[in-house]
């Protein structure tokens, strides 16, 4: 179609932009779609920029897939939007909510986020009293010399945090 100079009889427009106009539908739906919901934020650096598209895109695509697949049709785009990202970052939320480092502000709000899927807090090692008071971990070998502020609950010997492992309330029995 590119090397032919055929003419509308009835546009008088060529064939071509005919047929361009008569497919551009469905980039001009995704396009309007995307605006509706972006994630998209200004910016000079053109890969973040690029970078939130292809968010933009996968989260139309994905909506649509969803509907197809789950045969789901009364979610709106906005709250499967919503849903999308809470389970996408519930993990990371969950694992980090009862980190100590982190300022008390953003612990509270995380667990007011998690609301019920806040996981039971972590009770095999406990921090030992004194701010000050490390001791050498009774696990690493001597020669590390590795200094931790904690304890195990069951014996109270120091034990840093790479020596301990992390278990469920239901497995502490």
């Amino acid at each position: 179609m590119h090397h032919t100079s055929e003419i509308d009889p009835v546009t008088k427009k060529p064939v071509i932009i005919m047929e361009y106009n008569k497919t551009k539908g469905g980039v001009d739906e995704v396009d309007k779609k995307c605006s509706n919901y972006s994630c998209s934020r200004r910016t000079r650096r053109w890969p973040l920029a690029f970078s939130f598209r292809l968010l933009d895109l996968s989260g139309v695509n994905a909506f649509v897939l969803y509907r197809q697949c789950a045969d789901i049709s009364d979610i709106s785009r906005g709250r499967f939007l919503q849903d999308l990202a809470r389970e996408l970052v519930l993990p990371h939320l969950q694992r980090r909510v009862y980190n100590d480092r982190l300022p008390r502000e953003l612990r509270l709000t995380m667990e007011r986020i998690l609301g019920e899927d806040l996981p039971p807090e972590p009770s095999r090692i406990e921090s030992a009293v004194g701010e000050n008071d490390k001791k050498t971990c009774k696990v690493c070998p001597a020669r590390l010399k590795r200094r931790t502020r904690y304890k195990c609950v069951a014996c109270h010997k120091p034990i840093c945090l790479g020596c301990s492992k992390t278990i469920c309330s239901d497995c502490i029995d």
